[in-house]
């Protein structure tokens, strides 16, 4: 479970999260350069890019707070947790 808090404040955003979730998107940012890095140089993909860029997708999510669409599919891309249309979880919205 996520211990991100994110306050809704006019035009800013606040995030706070657990120290780790902040150190995975540190890896996750790395892991995404040097795909990036690996694409433009070579115009090649390592399988394990692919897999560190599927995780930092899903770090991404949990430690930022962002929500399915309610009745979301797998694809479907993710949103703010004060979306209108964001799922509930557990009575919170």
């Amino acid at each position: 479970m996520s211990d991100t808090k994110v306050v809704y404040k006019k035009d800013k955003v606040t995030i706070t999260m657990n120290s780790d979730y902040y150190r995975n998107l540190l890896d996750g940012y790395n892991n995404l350069k040097d795909a990036t890095s690996m694409i433009m140089e070579c115009s090649d993909l390592y399988l394990s890019s692919i897999d560190k860029l599927n995780r930092l997708e899903f770090q991404m999510y949990r430690a930022l707070g962002f929500r399915k669409p309610e009745g979301g599919c797998y694809g479907c891309d993710a949103v703010m947790s004060n979306d209108p249309n964001a799922e509930v979880k557990n009575g919170k919205n």
